[in-house]
């Protein structure tokens, strides 16, 4: 039932809304470094209060959760196990997907247990002594089949099922040996068959129709199979004959017989477990041929949240996919963040978001030499109270009390371009402000730091200007709070690209500039503060403008003054212009192309239309949503309050 709960008593009554979910953990890992071939890993634990089927054999539906307004809650995704070190003898259970909060029980279901490890003679059996969703299947060493061990039982019977015990068949007169399949959350796994389909198909995972096929598509999360959404499906094992090869693959179309992933996003034989599914990964063989089979990785878990709209608040963090479904709305993680079930403006207050101009990238110089580039500029500073996560990836500051008088609104210009033939830093962008009349300075942010050149370094700024492709020009640091580093080496890309622009969410990527972060205070979803991309060298690719206005970095077939216009940081985003390149083809007639120029700043306030006196000047667009007003500033101005 959905809705909001009222606890009467003698304190002041607080409306709680009710919130129904499905929760799943990372699938379990499998790892064979040596020889050998052992089962599929389990899937991760499954808990939902949402529809009639149940996880395990004793499973049950979950009470609904009731959050309170103002409260925050945790969301963790799970991630799938995997045996980083590449030993096996290290467990590599499923992560624990997890929904937290001040005021409710957390809902936590175990990760799924892995399958083992064999190497040679040393033979350990999947994991069962810590707590897990589904178990692993058991499986034999190799080439000789002398050792086996069986699969385990899950410790959470609410939450997943067994893993299978490996088998010998005899079928046609040849002995196979077959290890067993991990389970899932909705069977257990299974050990093959001596008729068709023979291979140990993974434990089925759990039906849940929480959301739609269509939607769970486009979220990414779950196994659509037909009509029907599956979770947390156990690994296949797999099947050898006597020489220890592989004789079994299975279908890769999960509507055929054969196809031996458990439904719900185990893994197929050799395979690593779906992502955002709990599916555990598939046994392996390497001695039998599948060499870099050798550690698979459980597909990692997802947590969906539904409520009614009415209710629901839009403020969250970690990019979930969001739903409408008649009255109700559905959240799907497929990462950590959080939902926070408090309205973004109350009463008397002020939201903003504030970019300043991004910067130019990095000259290349005027010289008959192909391994030189500039660096792209770095992002304007990036800070917003309307959102949980500010530049950085930092803690959103809080909104601002309205309060009588003039908020001067100031945009930083983006960093010029060098213009052709300069060896030099990128110029820096300039600060966006908010400043009142009687508090004072509210908010600043800092200009992008230049994209390095051939003779310096990536300036610092919001976000780093990234390092010019020669040796010795690093990257520039970017500001707490604001934004990222450009790509953090202390050297060029060996006669490569010049190195990526740090942007808002991100450092620079190698030559590409870092992604900014979205924002939804216009009224709609717009991504700002992109990373400047490197300019090109010796032939190599050329970084790309990272999302949120980047520039593209230039390509050494370009030609002065025929700068490429996507080497240009967008208006109004504070992205970062593309770095130059030499063009030693040219040479001496017709030299580099210039650096693209960074993109200007941008501030948006957001306040209750109620508390708007209509008085601005700069000619800002203003719009409404809802019962609030929305002043976007693209150009300085001022806001008078009253």
């Amino acid at each position: 039932m959905f809705g909001q709960v009222f606890n009467f008593g003698a304190i002041a009554s607080v409306a709680k809304t009710v919130v129904d979910f499905l929760v799943v953990s990372g699938g379990g890992g499998s790892s064979d470094t040596r020889a050998g071939h052992i089962g599929g890993a389990g899937a991760g634990g499954v808990l939902t209060s949402f529809g009639s089927n149940t996880p395990g054999t004793t499973g049950s539906i979950q009470e609904s959760l009731e959050i309170s307004p103002g409260q925050s809650y945790t969301i963790t995704v799970g991630a799938g196990g995997y045996d980083n070190a590449g030993y096996g003898d290290n467990r590599e259970n499923g992560g624990t997907s997890s929904i937290a909060g001040s005021d409710i029980t957390s809902v936590a279901p175990y990760g799924g247990g892995d399958s083992g490890f064999i190497n040679y003679w040393w033979v350990w059996g999947p994991d069962t002594a810590s707590n897990m969703g589904s178990a692993g299947g058991g499986g034999w060493d190799g080439p000789s089949h002398n050792n086996s061990r069986d699969g385990a039982d899950t410790t959470t019977t609410a939450q997943g099922h067994n893993g299978a015990d490996p088998t010998t068949r005899s079928i046609s007169g040849t002995t196979y040996y077959f290890s067993g399949s991990g389970g899932g959350a909705g069977g257990h796994g299974t050990n093959g068959s001596s008729s068709n389909p023979t291979g140990p198909k993974g434990g089925v995972g759990l039906i849940s129709t929480i959301l739609t096929t269509t939607q769970a598509a486009s979220a990414g999360v779950g196994q659509v199979v037909g009509s029907n959404v599956y979770y947390a499906g156990g690994g296949a094992g797999t099947r050898t004959d006597s020489g220890n090869d592989v004789t079994l693959t299975g279908s890769t179309t999960v509507t055929d017989s054969d196809y031996y992933g458990g439904l719900g996003g185990g893994g197929r034989p050799y395979n690593n477990g779906i992502a955002n599914t709990g599916g555990g990964a598939a046994g392996t063989n390497k001695g039998g041929g599948y060499s870099n089979a050798g550690v698979l990785q459980g597909g990692s878990g997802c947590v969906i949240l539904k409520m009614p709209t009415d209710e629901y608040t839009g403020v969250t963090s970690g990019n979930p996919s969001v739903f409408t479904s008649g009255s109700d709305t559905i959240l799907a993680f497929t990462g950590s963040g959080v939902y926070k079930h408090a309205a973004r403006i109350t009463g008397n207050q002020l939201s903003f978001l504030a970019v300043a101009g991004g910067a130019s990238g990095g000259g290349a110089g005027n010289e008959n030499v192909g391994g030189r580039a500039g660096g792209g500029g770095g992002d304007g500073g990036y800070k917003t109270s309307f959102d949980l996560t500010s530049g950085g990836n930092s803690t959103a500051p809080s909104n601002f009390n309205l309060s009588a008088g003039t908020y001067t609104i100031t945009i930083g210009a983006g960093g010029a371009s060098l213009g052709s033939n300069v060896s030099s830093r990128g110029n820096a962008g300039s600060s966006s402000t908010i400043v009142h009349s009687v508090s004072g300075s509210l908010v600043s942010t800092t200009g992008g730091g230049g994209g390095g050149s051939t003779n310096s370094g990536g300036g610092t700024g919001g976000s780093g200007g990234g390092g010019g492709a020669y040796t010795g020009s690093v990257s520039g640091a970017g500001t707490t709070g604001e934004g990222y580093s450009g790509y953090n080496v202390n050297n060029y890309l060996n006669n490569g690209a010049g190195l990526g622009g740090g942007g808002a969410s991100e450092k620079g990527q190698s030559a590409n500039g870092g992604d900014g972060l979205s924002n939804t205070i216009s009224g709609s979803s717009v991504t700002y503060a992109g990373g400047g991309g490197g300019g090109g060298s010796n032939g190599t690719t050329i970084g790309n403008g990272g999302d949120g206005g980047g520039g593209y970095g230039q390509p050494n077939t370009s030609t002065a003054p025929n700068t490429p216009a996507n080497t240009q940081g967008h208006a109004n985003t504070g992205g970062g212009g593309g770095g130059a390149s030499t063009n030693p083809g040219s040479w001496p007639t017709v030299n580099d192309g210039a650096p693209g120029a960074g993109g200007s700043g941008i501030i948006i306030l957001r306040l209750k239309t109620a508390k708007y006196s209509g008085t601005v000047t700069g000619s800002p667009t203003v719009t409404t949503s809802g019962d609030e007003t929305i002043i976007k500033f693209t150009a300085s101005g001022t806001y008078v309050h009253s």
